[in-house]
């Protein structure tokens, strides 16, 4: 087996259980499915008052998916639905409320301490090296603006040094220009 292969199975495991911790710590913090939660959160980042089709991108997920997630949202207060939008009164606007904001953060956060306890079993020194030999991964990943919205929607953008710091948004900020 070559180291490379190695490294790519250790690394599959890894991102297996930090998924499933993750997953676990989010849905307990804000009591959303998976779906849910990614999508609140991506709201909250970059797909509030925006066309629906950057939220279902950066889902992943069909839209009647979409529709169903909002519908949810809606229920339970986090998000308000209406129709117009910029001039154009067929397009469905998606705004989050407080209380939508305060869930989405918590969210964020729970996620946060579920990978900050997974490093917080590394020596300091291996800690301080995981982000520096995974941001070149990160910009390998992403093409352009919808692979961005795809990585970081669960993302805490102030953590990162969104927009100036953020490596995936300079990634796809890099790709869209030699796309031109």
């Amino acid at each position: 087996m070559s180291a490379d292969a190695r490294t790519a199975n250790v690394l599959a495991a890894l991102a297996l259980e930090l998924d499933g911790r993750m997953s676990a710590a989010t849905r307990e913090a804000s009591g959303l499915s998976a779906s849910q939660a990614a999508a609140l959160v991506a709201l909250i980042n970059f797909a509030e008052d925006q066309p629906l089709a950057i939220l279902q991108e950066a889902l992943g997920l069909s839209q009647p998916a979409i529709g169903r997630i909002l519908e949810g949202l809606e229920g339970r207060g986090l998000v308000v639905r209406a129709r117009g939008h910029a001039g154009d009164g067929r397009r469905l606007r998606v705004r989050v409320t407080r209380s939508g904001r305060r869930l989405g953060a918590h969210t964020v956060e729970a996620r946060l301490e579920a990978v900050a306890e997974a490093l917080g079993a590394m020596p300091a020194g291996s800690r301080a090296a995981v982000g520096p030999a995974v941001e070149p991964l990160l910009d390998a990943l992403t093409g352009g603006r919808a692979d961005a919205r795809r990585i970081c929607r669960l993302c805490e953008p102030d953590i990162c040094g969104h927009p100036e710091r953020c490596p995936v948004t300079l990634a796809a900020d890099r790709a869209e220009a030699l796309a031109g």
